[in-house]
Formats: structure tokens, sequence, C-alpha cells
């Protein structure tokens, strides 16, 4: 009797040990339910007085991030999924909207964005 329990042991350990190590090698990237969404206001166009922009990212009327730079300059942030009202200088500049789950890199950071730009703003957005 207790050879076959030293024998069962063992064997019941290994399945547990292989799906510990099958999962923790996983190749499936880690997703949230956040989005990337960014704005530049072109150099090239009608210019607000103060030369800068102040911009809010709104979503069902709510602000949910704010940032400023100067026009030519670009802000971002990190929101939940969903639509995204982008005001700049307290007018409705665009709309941005993802519902799929966002990719985080293998440093947390969130992968993509929705970049609204025009002609003379930076070719990447500050964020994703």
């Amino acid at each position: 009797m207790c050879f076959d329990a030293a024998v069962h042991r063992p064997i019941s350990v290994l399945p547990a040990l292989a799906v510990l190590l099958i999962a923790g090698c996983s190749d499936e990237p880690e997703t949230v339910n956040e989005q990337n969404v960014a704005v530049c206001i072109s150099p090239e166009g009608d210019l607000p007085a103060t030369g800068r922009m102040d911009v809010e990212f709104r979503q069902d009327g709510k602000v949910l991030a704010t940032g400023s730079a100067n026009v030519g300059g670009a802000v971002g942030a990190r929101l939940p999924n969903g639509e995204i009202d982008v005001y700049v200088n307290g007018e409705l500049y665009g709309h941005a909207a993802s519902y799929a789950p966002g990719t985080l890199d293998e440093d947390g950071e969130l992968q993509g964005v929705t970049y609204l730009s025009g002609p003379g703003c930076p070719e990447e957005a500050p964020i994703g």
C-alpha cells in the first residue's frame, strides 16, 4: 500500500505542474478595454489667437482627460473603450471610437492610437 501511494503522488503532481507551465508560457497578449486617442491642430489651418490648444477628451459628456500644447504639437490620452468626443478650445474637433480590447506590450503600454491630425503635425502620436 505504501508503494502505491508513492507511485501515484508524483503522477498527480505532474499534470498540475504541466498546466502551470503552459499557462505561464502562453503567447496570448494581455488586453484591456482601453484605447489611445491623440490630437494635433495643424499649424497650416485656422489658428487659435492664443497659438495654444486646450484639449478635452469626453465620453458621454464627462471629461475624462485634458491636456494643452502649442498648435502643431500633439496631446494624447489612454481612455476607456467607446466613443470619445475630442474638444479643442471648447469646440468639438472630432470623434474617436474603439470597442475592441486594446493590446498591451511587454512593458504594459497600450498599443495603437487613433490620431486626429493634419499637415504640419508630428508624424507619430505622443502615445501608442
